[in-house]
């Protein structure tokens, strides 16, 4: 078997936090990146929600927290000025929030494509689920028409990231009424839920998820040209399914139409006439995951379970207390 070059294997780890401060979170993160730019980990994807809390980016305008003080005592929201580009915006349950730790070295040092990658893997998500999604030209961000359903705020610091993408798949999107998200006056947000409501759900083929064993076969979606191979092809998106693929430059095209990601959520949803329970957010996060993996091309996918993290935290020289329960 020929063996994938070295200097282009790479892997990605993977963790599912569940429900977590935001605090926690963005401690967690700052630690992760310390060790990811010594080169102690490999890079790292974390999945997560948080409680209700509205976070303000570096230049954001503090007028477009329209909230008073009481709203968010009585609602229990948290206020966070953090460290991301970026407006104002909204977490909370039923919203995939993903924390990308990677080392931008190793694949495109341009902050821009890394931006436009976030954006694919949602698009390519929404695809999976039905879903039109798309950018609009002026916003960074995923849209659903005028829409917005995912939103996306980073940090760079020596090519290595920290914070990523806001997911809104069960949201409650009346959390949004006491902000101007993004700073956007004239859009309205949205979520999976609401937008697959609202299709013909018999439209939608069924079939079963599994993020190491995803497969797609017709080539409905365009190449991406983020990256070259080293035959000076621009590089394409890959599943690099085995080690002998990578080595020998096969880049396989893939279809959203065709993706084992359609959520099983979706065919109770069909027997029940509507999705009023909710997606099923496992469902949703092993196609983030799917496609991470595909944009980003990584060769070796780990999936780890959070004290595996939590454990290689409380090793490291700067610990932070963690709660691991």
């Amino acid at each position: 078997m020929l063996m994938a070059n070295q200097s282009t294997y790479k892997i990605l780890n993977y963790y599912d936090l569940g429900m977590i401060d935001y605090k926690k979170a963005w401690d967690i993160q700052k630690e992760i990146s310390e060790l990811r730019n010594e080169n102690l980990i490999p890079d790292t994807l974390m999945l997560l929600e948080h409680p209700h809390t509205y976070t303000l980016g570096k230049v954001a305008d503090k007028e477009n927290l329209i909230s008073t003080q009481k709203q968010l005592n009585d609602l229990g929201i948290k206020v966070y000025n953090i460290d991301r580009g970026g407006d104002i915006t909204y977490h909370g349950p039923g919203q995939i929030v993903g924390y990308p730790i990677i080392n931008l070295n190793n694949w495109r040092k341009d902050t821009h494509a890394y931006l436009r990658a976030l954006e694919e893997i949602i698009i390519l998500t929404c695809n999976e689920f039905g879903l039109a999604a798309k950018r609009n030209p002026k916003y960074t961000g995923v849209w659903i028409d005028d829409r917005k359903i995912a939103a996306i705020g980073i940090k760079v610091s020596r090519w290595i990231t920290m914070h990523g993408f806001a997911f809104n798949i069960n949201t409650d999107l009346g959390y949004y009424g006491g902000i101007i998200p993004c700073g956007i006056k004239d859009k309205e947000v949205t979520s999976l839920k609401k937008e697959i409501n609202s299709m013909n759900l018999g439209a939608i083929r069924q079939r079963r998820t599994d993020p190491l064993k995803a497969d797609c076969s017709a080539a409905t979606c365009p190449p991406l040209h983020f990256g070259r191979r080293g035959d000076g092809e621009p590089a394409r998106p890959a599943r690099l399914a085995s080690q002998s693929k990578r080595a020998n430059g096969l880049y396989p095209t893939f279809s959203s139409a065709d993706s084992p990601c359609i959520a099983s959520a979706k065919q109770g949803a069909e027997r029940e006439g509507g999705l009023k329970k909710g997606i099923d957010l496992a469902e949703v996060k092993n196609c983030l995951i799917k496609n991470f993996k595909i944009i980003f091309e990584y060769s070796e996918l780990h999936l780890l379970h959070k004290n595996n993290l939590f454990s290689i935290l409380s090793k490291s020289e700067n610990q932070i207390p963690l709660n691991t329960e």
